[in-house]
């Protein structure tokens, strides 16, 4: 009984340690520095533009076409909210992406962009909601 506990804590000692030095490691790769921001699972960015409200909608809608598998489950133009899934692979269990877009003023609007995954419990991602939001924002960015 002794050495089935000890065994136990020593694999998931042994996983903890192996799975997250893979995970500092596809982080690095990806060339983003090695934070405690970089290595959360959840990704949050928030984004002023002085894009028409409309405008900045259709723009969050596109940019998922940067995230393969992503598909729109909840699309409600008027709260300025949109909601995406990514199927599920070989790195991951899928993610939700959402969008928030409010009226800052009357010619600028802030868009809230979040990444997280599917499952709650999972504590590594391997970078890919850092890259799923750093896509987003990049190609949001790039049409203003």
């Amino acid at each position: 009984m002794i050495f089935s506990v000890s065994g136990g804590i020593f694999f998931g000692f042994f996983m903890s340690l192996m799975l997250g030095t893979v995970n500092i490691i596809s982080i690095g790769l990806k060339g983003y520095p090695i934070t405690q921001k970089t290595l959360r699972v959840r990704h949050i960015r928030e984004i002023t533009t002085s894009l028409p409200l409309e405008h900045v909608i259709n723009l969050c809608a596109l940019s998922l076409e940067t995230i393969k598998g992503s598909r729109i489950v909840l699309e409600d133009r008027e709260s300025g909210v949109i909601q995406a899934r990514v199927r599920r692979g070989l790195k991951s269990w899928g993610e939700n992406i959402s969008f928030e877009v409010q009226r800052q003023t009357d010619d600028t609007s802030i868009i809230k962009v979040s990444s997280k995954p599917v499952v709650g419990t999972i504590l590594a991602d391997y970078g890919k909601n850092l890259d799923n939001v750093e896509k987003i924002t990049k190609y949001i960015k790039s049409h203003f």
